[in-house]
């Protein structure tokens, strides 16, 4: 990797705009307080309406223009591990993906990654595609995660008639750290250096809005 004289000029002022960029964005989760005794919002205890926002499904109107997306990855020590996905879409359509693997090797998968969404009432905290549903006990700390279908069985020789087993789970997912927020929680050496690796169309403006 060449890190001359250019490399680090680029990330010098890659550094100085994400620093300048950071501190007039408006941090989501800004509210946290230890110090705040006699507010259980600020000190934690209690949801805010702004994190009940941001985990709770986007109006359809949301979905013409952008996504909305749940995601859930856990491993343990037997390594054994599951990622599950919804991906909403219009029309109440929705994409979704599990991936399980066991203790034996076994490893399982959806047979079929498009379904239909449940009917959602107003405010509801649910994310669900065809067997598949996911919504928060408690949002940004706890999620409860359930199946109730046909997953087939991947081979490791590629099989062509692959096993189709019942599967039943049901998981409940709680938060292990603070909230982490991509849009203001980053780290900004890593994001200079990613930035001063990157082409600028621009010699003077690195490209901190990609």
């Amino acid at each position: 990797m060449d890190c001359g004289f250019i490399y680090w000029l680029k990330w010098a002022a890659s550094y100085i705009v994400i620093r300048i960029y950071n501190r007039f964005r408006r941090n989501r989760f800004g509210g946290f307080d230890v110090k705040a005794l006699g507010d259980p919002v600020k000190l934690g205890f209690l949801v805010s309406n702004t994190e009940k926002e941001l985990e709770s499904p986007f109006a359809d109107s949301h979905l013409k223009e952008a996504a909305d997306e749940i995601t859930f990855y856990g491993v343990n020590s037997k390594s054994e591990c599951l990622f599950v996905s919804i991906a909403r879409g219009c029309n109440q359509q929705a994409d979704s993906w599990v991936y399980l693997r066991l203790g034996n090797d076994k490893t399982y998968c959806l047979t079929n990654t498009k379904g239909f969404q449940q009917p959602l009432e107003r405010n509801s905290p649910s994310f669900s595609c065809g067997k598949l549903q996911m919504h928060y006990l408690y949002p940004m700390r706890r999620w409860r995660i359930f199946y109730n279908g046909m997953l087939k069985e991947i081979s490791e020789d590629n099989k062509k008639d692959e096993e189709v087993a019942y599967i039943k789970f049901v998981f409940i997912w709680k938060a292990a750290s603070d909230i982490y927020d991509c849009n203001s929680d980053t780290n900004p050496h890593g994001f200079a250096s990613a930035m001063a690796r990157s082409e600028w169309r621009k010699c003077s403006m690195p490209p901190i809005k990609k």
